[in-house]
This record gives C-alpha cells, sequence and structure tokens, in this order.
C-alpha cells in the first residue's frame, strides 16, 4: 500500500463553452490558442471533470415537486433508478452569464456550465 497523505474534495464551478469542449473532447478552439495556459493559470494541475456533484442541497433547489421532477418520488426521497427520466432545466448549465470562467478565467459573456474541481486537502485535516 502507498503512503497516502491526502484526498480531494470536490468543488463546483462554472466554465465556459470553450472549456467544456476541451473537458469533453480535448479539442482546443481555433480561436483560443493559449486556453491551455490561461487555464493553468487558474486551475494549475488539479482534475476537473463535467458536471456538478448530486448533493443534497443542489437536488433539492432544483428538483422539486413543483417542477414536476419525476426523479423527486417525495419531499425527502429521490429514486436513483428514475434519473434518467429528469428533465429539469438548469442541471447540467447555469444559462447566460457575464461572470468569468472559472476554469480558464475568461470574462466574454456566455452560456457556463456546471464542472467539479477536484481540490486536495491534507488527510490530517479532514480527520480534525
Amino acid at each position: 500500500m502507498g503512503n497516502f497523505t491526502e484526498t480531494t474534495e470536490p468543488q463546483t464551478i462554472l466554465i465556459c463553452a470553450d472549456c467544456l469542449i476541451l473537458e469533453a473532447n480535448g479539442e482546443l478552439p481555433e480561436d483560443r490558442p493559449d486556453l491551455l495556459a490561461d487555464i493553468d493559470t487558474h486551475t494549475g494541475d488539479l482534475q476537473v471533470t463535467l458536471g456538478r456533484m448530486r448533493t443534497e442541497d443542489v437536488v433539492s433547489d432544483i428538483h422539486t415537486e413543483d417542477t414536476g421532477c419525476p426523479w423527486r418520488v417525495s419531499e425527502e426521497t429521490w429514486d436513483p433508478d428514475l434519473w434518467g427520466l429528469c428533465t429539469c432545466e438548469d442541471w447540467d448549465d447555469s444559462g447566460f452569464s457575464w461572470s468569468s470562467c472559472e476554469e480558464c478565467g475568461s470574462h466574454l459573456g456566455g452560456d457556463r456550465y456546471y464542472a467539479t474541481v477536484w481540490v486536495p486537502v491534507p488527510l490530517e485535516e479532514m480527520n480534525r
């Protein structure tokens, strides 16, 4: 066994369409040749994955009985077998925003998409 000194903790970020395409397909947009350098400046070597964690806060804000979400069975219960039937808006993207992309720092307005950055946390901090 290795000597594990840290773990990672997920943190939700909002990314631009260019970062979304790069993360999903590994393709650099022709008009953003410095995208990798911009990402390195903002998130460095941190691992970024698409989507966001299904935490209870996120679920209760979006998947409500009012929206008729088939995934939400009751006020406190979600059926994981029905997840694929969910069509609630704002699950994958947060819509148009003028806020900076949290992966590359772009200030251009546009749609923002949820991603998760995995932040290292020393194990001794986890046990406090």
